[in-house]
């Protein structure tokens, strides 16, 4: 390997085994050139990759598996793997064999790292940045997932110094960052809410949609539930199925159907289920039709009284195994104290609402 500079040939190595060069300098006599030295700067090519975990993971599970790749080392040369170096809880693997992993068992619910080193066949580390690779902010804790239309989504959300949960694992908006913040901080330990709110979406669209969300999110341990808005309007058929039980008639394809075959699927898949009241409503569409007395002549707070008495008879039904009360929007919401200074428009809250969203879910949450 050589290098050439203002016609002086620097050799670096005669064979053709590849080195790693840092930087070298070629001294030239004044008329030769305008500088007294040349530096050449290679890259740092990092050696390994983290593979899993990454930086910001979390899981449910207490088995964490870690798994690293490297494509430059020695046959005879391997791994170092360490977990929460460092600290009182420090563990160490040492893998000579590829593929390079492990799984520490029975990890707390907590934040950890992970460091992974390349180690010679005695076990030596390398020193160098090229030889090291890390994840931080790596959890064990509690996963939820929000599901339902835009009010799950955060549609309205104008407060942005809240976006984005103090760990960075929830982002954008809505009652989700907050309520991971509000659990974190209240269990002693990580978790995430994670945001499946699409807007628009009808209950019977997210009972289609709930399948492969569920294949998704295995690890998940609570699904938070919020559908309805989208099915109260005077355009809806969509009837409550308030009183009725599966098998009778009128009972099909109502809202009560609906819903209980996404707690039947959410509980088939090993998972909790938490269901959440319809919120009030100041008009028919979320920009025009306001009702001048919105619980006398609101259409769709009727409707959604309806819905509501619904919800209290699923999570009242002992096969449904929903130990979590309801958080009650609709009740919270009607107040003209509260509606007139935390909602958007005649559907969604504003900042001020999803804040109290997510502290009635964490007051069900943590009773």
């Amino acid at each position: 390997t050589t290098v050439e500079a203002f016609g002086e040939v620097l050799v670096l190595n005669t064979d053709t085994t590849a080195i790693t060069v840092n930087s070298f300098s070629v001294n030239t006599l004044q008329q030769d050139a305008f500088y007294d030295n040349i530096v050449y700067t290679l890259p740092l090519i990092t050696r390994l990759q983290l593979l899993n975990p990454l930086t910001n993971h979390i899981q449910s599970d207490t088995n964490l598996n870690v798994e690293v790749v490297s494509e430059t080392l020695a046959s005879t040369w391997g791994i170092k793997i360490v977990l929460d170096e460092g600290g009182v809880n420090e563990q160490i693997v040492i893998d000579m064999v590829a593929p390079y992993q492990t799984i520490f068992n029975n990890v707390e619910r907590s934040e950890h790292r992970i460091d992974c080193y390349i180690v010679d066949d005695l076990q030596n580390v390398q020193t160098g940045e090229e030889n090291h690779v890390s994840a931080i902010n790596i959890a064990i804790g509690d996963i939820y997932v929000g599901l339902g239309d835009s009010i799950t989504f955060g549609y309205g959300d104008d407060l942005l110094n809240d976006n984005i949960s103090l760990d960075g694992r929830n982002t954008g908006g809505g009652y989700t960052p907050l309520l991971n913040d509000y659990l974190t901080s209240v269990r002693g330990y990580p978790h995430s809410i994670l945001n499946e709110g699409i807007s628009g979406e009808t209950t019977q669209q997210g009972l289609t949609r709930l399948p492969s969300l569920l294949a998704g999110r295995t690890d998940s341990s609570t699904f938070l539930i919020l559908y309805g808005t989208n099915d109260l309007g005077i355009g809806s058929s969509l009837e409550s199925g308030k009183g009725l039980n599966i098998g009778d008639f009128g009972y099909a394809g109502t809202y009560k159907d609906y819903l209980q075959q996404m707690i039947d699927l959410i509980k088939d898949g090993g998972h909790k289920i938490a269901i959440a009241k319809l919120p009030f409503a100041l008009g028919e569409s979320s920009t025009t039709g306001a009702y001048s007395d919105p619980v006398a002549e609101g259409f769709r707070n009727v409707k959604a009284r309806d819905f509501n008495i619904v919800i209290d008879e699923l999570i009242a039904d002992p096969a449904n195994n929903i130990i979590v009360s309801a958080p009650d929007f609709y009740t919270y919401f009607s107040d003209i104290s509260i509606y007139g200074v935390e909602y958007f428009d005649n559907l969604h809250p504003n900042g001020l609402g999803y804040e109290a969203m997510a502290a009635l879910w964490r007051d069900v949450l943590i009773p």
